[in-house]
């Protein structure tokens, strides 16, 4: 796939890629570096020896963790040569960086020692303790939280409320011209919610219609020339009547 994008985009149109874990894979890493020139930021797992390394050189006095933002704790820990699988079929081994966070802040966890590990090419110094050099650490940290909002409000987003994964036909075309319309909608949408400000860009849809819009379910009630508009709920008064007998309004 990487090939591909390379080969449409050229070569140095892609600079880091934030790859999920199920994708954890020492030699496709090695080769995304040293083939392709592209960096990665990917976490890492508990029973990989890199990351116990990397962990046990906190435990040192001068790599321990230092808090770089309120609540969240980086180290980092550079030139780790124990990922033995890093490395190509010729033999060449290279030695990868690892960051460890505790992020006090997070939702993800009731632990707030729990240790995020994360594996990267990015550079980093040991035993960080110079704001530029801890600023790095955490660049690395908020750049994957971004992954999450790729995933979340992309692509989770356009299967659930945007039905991209339903096919409406089994030929080419129509599945196509389904594709083609529905990102262009969403891309429109998105336009549209980056014109409340950039807060409002990362939001799911329900939740910008909760958020942003704050609009309760309107009724429009038409008599000849006249109409009015009520809140669902008020109509339901007028009409007196409850929601389990009122069929749908046009």
């Amino acid at each position: 796939m990487v090939e591909k994008a390379i080969s449409i985009l050229g070569k140095d149109a892609i600079k880091l890629l934030l790859i999920d874990r199920g994708y954890l894979d020492a030699a496709a890493l090695y080769k995304l570096k040293h083939s392709y020139g592209i960096d990665f930021i990917i976490p890492g797992e508990e029973r990989l020896h890199a990351i116990q390394d990397a962990i046990a050189l906190t435990k040192l006095a001068k790599h321990q963790f230092v808090e770089m933002k309120k609540g969240v704790f980086v180290a980092g820990c550079p030139d780790i040569g124990s990922y033995s699988s890093y490395g190509d079929e010729k033999g060449n081994r290279g030695t990868i960086n690892v960051l460890l966070v505790k992020d006090h802040n997070t939702n993800y966890t009731d632990d707030p020692d729990r240790i995020f590990s994360y594996l990267t090419s990015l550079p980093m110094k040991l035993g960080a303790k110079k704001l530029e050099d801890l600023q790095a650490l955490y660049d690395i940290y908020r750049a994957y939280k971004k992954r999450w909002v790729i995933e979340n409000n992309a692509f989770k987003e356009l299967s659930e409320h945007w039905n991209l994964t339903k096919k409406p036909g089994g030929k080419f075309n129509t599945i196509c011209c389904h594709l083609y319309f529905t990102l262009a909608a969403y891309n429109l949408v998105l336009l549209f919610k980056s014109s409340y400000g950039s807060r409002f860009v990362s939001m799911s849809l329900s939740t910008f219609r909760e958020k942003a819009l704050k609009t309760a379910d309107m009724v429009i009630v038409y008599a000849g020339e006249l109409f009015a508009v009520f809140p669902l709920t008020e109509f339901m008064k007028l009409v007196k009547t409850g929601p389990p007998l009122v069929g749908p309004i046009e």
